[in-house]
């Protein structure tokens, strides 16, 4: 009956990473409603791009929660995990900083910027971007998801007081809310370090036989596929933006932005699961459990179709509400949301296939999304509404694929049980 208790534990789970998606919906709403539209496209579609840029970050929370699930009683094994990849993200996004600051331009000029200056802001947190994630991975990985979300809530009401003190104070430009979030993922990363450290020292000296443990081969193995995951996930749910703002004017992506906001609280809504799932089924991965991905696909679907639902029944009045004078009418939102409802169906798949080390479909799918996003960038795009039908065909077309392939696995194991 693992799927009753994976529910009973992670109800204190899902409510702490609403309460840090509620504060970061908070901060999109003060954003938008001191920021004019087209400040407010320009601080999404720098973000929007730069978590794209950035994606190595869930790689790195799946490699915290994936390795440091075994180390649960094994304190010098915990350390050295910790220890070696805080060393290798620090050094590596450090570089991975200093290339994009060199065509901190380029980038500038392909969002069409005025300025490269909000690009700039938000690379100077790229290094603590990566070591939050990494240590928000390593506490799910110990077991300790409470701590995890807590951390990332932390994160949340940070952003929100800096971001919002800078704002009361007329610093109402996107350069001044993005460095705020550099800050807030600065401070967060110190104290989440600071955490696992203090978790670590509290688990047991014994080391047993049955441990099982890992080499930096299988680390480094793993890195591949969960980057290539994450990444995927990332596109999927930001390239939105960034196409508009490729395609239209800054006015334009700053009222479809609002609307785009509002459609992902169906996916955040869902969040929590994947990262508590990722450790669970690899804990998990002899006993095949299924029930625990049906249970957690119908949440995923049913929650974020709820939301849809009433994204087609108010969207004026869910635009008036949070965004005020600055909204303008519902165009898209209705679409939107059911475009999330995919998205957050396909991002707890693709957890479920790194998990279980299905890593040839996360090949395949990647350069499937690689080639679809290139290929959004290189036509030419009339209406936002022609750009909303792409969208909703391709992902519909992948999550039939995703849902076919999982339901011919099942039937595969089933049949093994059995003949067994």
């Amino acid at each position: 009956m693992i799927h009753y208790k994976f529910l009973k534990s992670s109800i204190f789970v899902l409510f702490l990473s609403n309460a840090g998606n509620f504060f970061n919906y908070l901060i999109q709403i003060v954003i938008g409603r001191y920021l004019s539209p087209e400040e407010y496209g320009i601080h999404n579609a720098v973000l929007s791009l730069g978590v794209i840029l950035t994606s190595g970050t869930m790689m790195l929370m799946s490699l915290g929660a994936k390795y440091a699930a075994p180390m649960r009683f094994n304190r010098m094994g915990a350390r050295s995990l910790m220890l070696r990849w805080s060393k290798n993200i620090f050094l590596c996004s450090g570089l991975g900083m200093v290339v994009l600051l060199l065509i901190v331009d380029l980038i500038a000029q392909f969002l069409k910027l005025e300025s490269n200056y909000e690009v700039f802001a938000f690379l100077c947190g790229m290094i603590f971007v990566h070591l939050l994630t990494f240590y928000q991975g390593f506490l799910n990985g110990l077991g300790h998801h409470a701590m995890s979300n807590l951390l990332g809530l932390t994160l949340s009401i940070v952003r929100v007081l800096s971001t919002w003190g800078l704002l009361v104070s007329g610093m109402g430009y996107a350069l001044y809310t993005v460095g705020a979030l550099s800050f807030s993922h600065a401070l967060s990363a110190l104290v989440g370090g600071y955490l696992v450290y203090l978790l670590i020292q509290k688990i047991p000296h014994e080391e047993t036989s049955k441990l099982k443990t890992f080499k930096r081969k299988q680390e480094l193995n793993f890195l591949y596929p969960s980057f290539l995951t994450w990444t995927s996930i990332a596109i999927l749910t930001n390239i939105d933006i960034i196409v508009i703002k490729h395609h239209f004017d800054p006015v334009i992506t700053g009222y479809f932005t609002q609307e785009t906001i509002i459609a992902r609280i169906g996916l955040f809504i869902t969040s929590a699961l994947t990262m508590v799932l990722l450790p669970e089924i690899t804990i998990e991965a002899t006993k095949q459990p299924k029930h625990l991905v049906r249970t957690a696909l119908l949440i995923s679907g049913g929650i974020a179709g709820m939301f849809s639902l009433i994204c087609w029944i108010a969207p004026d009045f869910l635009l008036q509400i949070i965004f005020s004078s600055n909204a303008s009418e519902s165009s898209y939102l209705p679409m939107l949301s059911v475009i999330y409802v995919i998205v957050a169906m396909l991002n707890l798949i693709f957890t479920i296939n790194l998990a279980r080390g299905n890593y040839l479909a996360q090949y395949i799918y990647f350069f499937v999304i690689l080639f679809f996003s290139i290929v959004l960038f290189l036509i030419k795009i009339d209406s936002i509404n022609q750009f909303i039908y792409i969208i909703t065909i391709f992902l519909f077309i992948l999550l039939f694929f995703n849902i076919v392939r999982l339901i011919l696995k099942s039937v595969s194991i089933d049949k093994f049980i059995k003949k067994k």
